[in-house]
């Protein structure tokens, strides 16, 4: 029979190996995920620009004088320029209602060491120094915020222990696991990223397009879409 001990910690190495893998395709995606909101909301200027150009060619064709509804930059878009609370800068001062007092000991250890390894004064490499800033601000708002399997997050990157019994750690990494699959799914759902991991597939975009410009108050012919989406793209 195996050792009870050895499985468990089998299991901790791959939950950690886990939790790395994640922390870095989200961290990945972030980034990415910036360049496709600037292409959305550009892309979609130009768009809704011409949507209102065709839909007043056929109002003034029929006699309507009505305006034609929605913006150059509607609110889901602003929405997703700016971000989510999720992606707020790293150097976001902590909020006020801090819960650092409220933390367990072994969390207030672990915070200690990953500023003693972090802390931008106590680092002399300057090619790691702003990577380090960012992982002691996590460390900093995951302890004022209680997210505890946040705070594990850091000590996982950073290749810190964390000092907790396997029976203790276990549902910390399940719970980090967990966030960072939901954070993943939500930037994936975002119409941002949606529009720019469909370059190239012009019959998908061009749904979409109808789709997002029909929730403008825009409804134009397929040939229409098709029209704008090559003088975008030409």
């Amino acid at each position: 029979m195996r050792n009870p001990s050895r499985t468990i910690r089998r299991k901790i190495r791959l939950l950690q190996s886990e939790v790395q893998m994640l922390q870095h395709y989200h961290s990945q995606i972030i980034d990415l995920h910036e360049d496709y909101k600037q292409e959305y909301l550009h892309d979609f200027d130009f768009f809704v620009s011409r949507a209102k150009q065709l839909v007043g060619e056929k109002e003034e064709s029929s006699g309507s004088s009505d305006e034609p509804t929605g913006s150059e930059v509607s609110i889901d878009d602003v929405k997703f320029h700016q971000g989510s609370g999720k992606e707020k800068d790293e150097g976001t001062s902590p909020t006020p209602s801090s819960k650092k007092s409220d933390a367990p000991e072994w969390a207030r250890k672990l915070y200690k060491k990953i500023a003693l390894m972090t802390h931008p004064d106590r680092v002399g490499d300057e090619n790691l120094k702003d990577t380090l800033r960012k992982s002691f601000m996590k460390a900093n708002r995951a302890l004022e915020d209680g997210k505890l399997d946040d705070l594990l997050g850091v000590a996982i990157e950073l290749n810190v222990d964390a000092g907790l019994e396997d029976e203790a750690l276990i549902p910390l990494l399940t719970a980090k696991i967990k966030s960072c699959r939901e954070s993943i799914a939500e930037i994936e759902s975002t119409p941002a990223w949606t529009w720019g991991e469909s370059l190239g597939l012009d019959d998908h975009r061009a749904t979409l397009l109808a789709n997002i410009l029909h929730d403008r108050g825009y409804d134009l012919l397929v040939e229409q879409i098709k029209q704008i989406l090559s003088e975008r793209f030409q």
